[in-house]
């Protein structure tokens, strides 16, 4: 998948890690700051960002 995160978006990825338990679901987004050729798991820019926020605040 590819993109950012939207309700029906989190609700598809539920449904299918539930329906195909046995296939990784890979989630991407684009983020030229953070990701080495541009791109990052979602997940992992989640924390990433929340890290930087609570370094600035």
């Amino acid at each position: 998948m590819k993109g950012y995160s939207t309700q029906q978006g989190e609700l598809r990825k539920k449904l299918f890690d539930y329906k195909y338990q046995d296939k990784k679901l890979i989630w991407i987004a684009k983020s030229k700051k953070y990701g080495v050729d541009g791109w990052i798991e979602y997940s992992e820019l989640k924390k990433k960002r929340k890290e930087n926020k609570k370094k600035v605040a």
